[in-house]
């Protein structure tokens, strides 16, 4: 999905687009009930920083992971994200967002992955709340599909190199900056690499669990969005009974789809 920058001023996001220059999604690190924790890596507007950032109603900076290095002026956060369409989003348990979805010079592009009635429902979630200027969709090839892995060939050497020095180990055994050098990159961008590639492994080993919850005033409206009211076969019926739970689940409860 894609929104226009010039048309985003007039949503909750363009509060966003003034702080922000540039801001583009690495990875997961937990989805709740009414928040998702991520990795962003962010480039302010001029005169900007983390304190406006922080009085946007549905984001937070919970850690500099890494401020901007000599003439760099990229930061890489973790915020706390609660907007409406994420949280929909990752209520559905089948629908993830792709690391690179980002606001740009040019406006959101937001890109999910998942089983295609869970799509259409967040698709629908996100017509009601603000009409996209572009929705799209790509067909999967198989033999892509069969002939790929979950990392590609550099990501698992750095994940190797990062195993094996003992950045995963409690407590860490090399830092960030030390195993950037080793590996003769940017520290930015292995945070980059390394934020993909946690996010990658996480989705493939709890991909198939969900939780999910709406109001039945909720699901009404969203149903009606997503399908125009109409009538829908049984099996987007069962979609919609399995995302849509009526009971409301704590806030406390906590999965990574």
């Amino acid at each position: 999905m894609f929104w226009k920058r010039a048309r985003l001023v007039k949503s909750d996001v363009g509060i966003m687009c003034e702080v922000c220059a540039f801001a583009e999604f690495i990875g997961y690190i937990e989805r709740r009930v009414n928040n998702v924790r991520i990795i962003l890596r962010v480039i302010f507007n001029e005169g900007f920083g983390i304190d406006d950032l922080n009085n946007i109603s549905y984001i937070q900076c919970e850690e500099i992971m890494l401020k901007p290095q000599g003439n760099e002026n990229e930061w890489i956060l973790l915020v706390k994200l609660s907007h409406k369409l994420t949280n929909l989003n990752a209520r559905t348990g089948r629908t993830h967002t792709i690391p690179g979805s980002r606001l740009d010079q040019e406006g959101i592009h937001y890109s999910i992955s998942g089983s295609p009635l869970s799509l259409k429902l967040v698709v629908g979630g996100a017509k009601m709340l603000f009409k996209p200027d572009r929705v799209s969709a790509r067909g999967l090839s198989a033999k892509k599909v069969a002939n790929s892995g979950i990392l590609s060939p550099q990501q698992i050497r750095i994940a190797k190199a990062a195993f094996d020095r003992g950045w995963y180990n409690v407590p860490r055994e090399i830092t960030m900056s030390n195993l950037a050098l080793e590996l003769k990159i940017a520290r930015s961008t292995l945070s980059e690499h390394l934020g993909r590639i946690e996010t990658a492994l996480m989705h493939d080993l709890f991909g198939s669990f969900s939780t999910s919850i709406l109001t039945e005033e909720q699901e009404a409206l969203l149903n009606e969005q997503a399908f125009g009211g109409r009538e829908e076969s049984d099996e987007i019926q069962v979609e919609l009974d399995r995302v849509f739970a009526i009971e409301l689940v704590d806030d406390t409860s906590t999965f990574i789809p």
